[in-house]
């Protein structure tokens, strides 16, 4: 009961702020800790690391995947839609 009074209490008042860099940054990395957690919850308890290196590990690895793959192939996939709605194979 106390999730759902947060959560709803979050999403009203994040509704009243205006779309910002942050909240792109954040929707961007958002996936990339959502699979990288496990990994890294894997590791801290297979190396017996503090609980506390997981949210930390998983963010930067996040922001690397992002880097390294995401943005790349979303580029790709740009540049395709652009190519074929330049030839009208929309």
């Amino acid at each position: 009961m106390t999730g759902i009074v947060i959560g709803i209490s979050t999403v009203a008042f994040l509704q009243q702020r205006p779309f910002g860099t942050i909240d792109e940054l954040l929707g961007n990395l958002s996936y990339g800790v959502f699979l990288n957690h496990f990994l890294m919850i894997w590791l801290a308890d297979h190396f017996s690391i503090s609980r506390l290196f997981v949210p930390i590990a998983a963010l930067i690895a996040a922001a690397v995947s992002y880097k390294l793959i995401e943005e790349p192939a979303l580029r790709w996939r740009r540049h395709l839609r652009n190519a074929n709605a330049a030839r009208g194979l929309n």
